[in-house]
C-alpha cells in the first residue's frame, strides 16, 4: 500500500512539474524593442510628472506600466469641450507615484498626458494641464482667424517647441505669455495648422513646410491665415 501511494505522489508530482514548466516555456519573452519601448514610455511619463507637478524626478515612483492602444489622440484621458483626431495610437498607461499621492499618465506618439479622472490620492481638484490649456487657446485662435466654429478643429498633437523646430517660426517679436510653449498641430479640413501656445496666449507659426508630394519651390504656409 505505502508502494503505492509513493508511486501515485510521484506521477502527481511528475505532472506537475511538467506542467508548471510547459506554462512558464509558453509566457512570452518580451522582446528588446519592447523593453525599449516601455523604457521610453517610463522615461516620457516621469518627465512630464516632473514639470507639470514640480516634483523632483528622484522621488518619482514607477508603479506599473500598461501597454494600451488608444482609441484617439485624447490619449484615454479627453478634455471637455475638446476635438481629438479620430485614429488609434498605442501608447502606455503610466501609474507613479510620488509624495503620497499616486498618477495615471498616458503615453502615446512621444507624447504624455497626466490624466486625472482617478485624480491624485485626496481627490483634491487637478488645474488643467498645460499642453491642454495651450491646445484650447491655439483652437480659439485659428477659429476667429477663420472665421469657423472650434468644433471644426481637430488636434493632431501638442508638445513642447524647441527652438530649432523648422515647423514654428514665430514672427519677430511675438511670442506667448510665458511658461512651457507648446508647438501645437491642428487640423482644419485636410489643411494642417501650427501654433506655438502656452497657458496665456496662443501665436500662428510663420514657417513654410512643403508637404509630401509637392513640386519644388512651392512651400505652402502652416499658419492662421491674417
Amino acid at each position: 500500500m505505502c508502494a503505492i501511494v509513493k508511486a501515485w505522489s510521484s506521477s502527481v508530482l511528475c505532472v506537475f512539474l511538467s506542467a508548471s514548466l510547459s506554462t512558464a516555456q509558453a509566457q512570452p519573452v518580451p522582446s528588446s524593442a519592447d523593453a525599449k519601448r516601455r523604457a521610453d514610455a517610463e522615461k516620457l511619463a516621469k518627465g512630464t510628472l516632473a514639470r507639470d507637478k514640480s516634483i523632483a524626478p528622484a522621488s518619482i515612483e514607477v508603479v506599473s506600466v500598461e501597454p494600451v492602444t488608444w482609441q484617439d489622440t485624447s490619449l484615454g484621458c479627453p478634455a471637455p469641450d475638446m476635438m481629438y483626431a479620430q485614429r488609434l495610437v498605442s501608447g502606455y498607461k503610466v501609474v507613479l507615484r510620488a509624495a503620497g499621492k499616486s498618477y495615471n499618465v498616458h503615453t502615446g506618439e512621444s507624447h504624455a498626458l497626466i490624466c486625472d479622472q482617478s485624480g491624485p490620492v485626496g481627490g483634491e481638484p487637478s488645474p488643467v494641464p498645460a499642453d491642454v490649456q495651450a491646445y484650447r487657446l491655439a483652437r480659439e485662435a485659428l477659429a476667429a482667424a477663420r472665421g469657423v466654429s472650434p468644433d471644426s478643429i481637430l488636434l493632431k498633437r501638442a508638445r513642447p517647441l524647441a527652438a530649432s523646430d523648422p515647423r514654428c517660426k514665430l514672427p519677430e517679436g511675438r511670442k506667448p505669455g510665458g511658461g512651457t510653449v507648446y508647438l501645437v498641430e491642428l487640423t482644419l479640413g485636410d489643411e494642417t495648422v501650427y501654433y506655438a501656445a502656452d497657458r496665456l496666449a496662443a501665436v500662428p507659426c510663420q514657417a513654410k513646410i512643403k508637404p509630401a508630394g509637392a513640386s519644388r519651390g512651392r512651400p505652402v504656409a502652416l499658419a492662421g491665415r491674417s
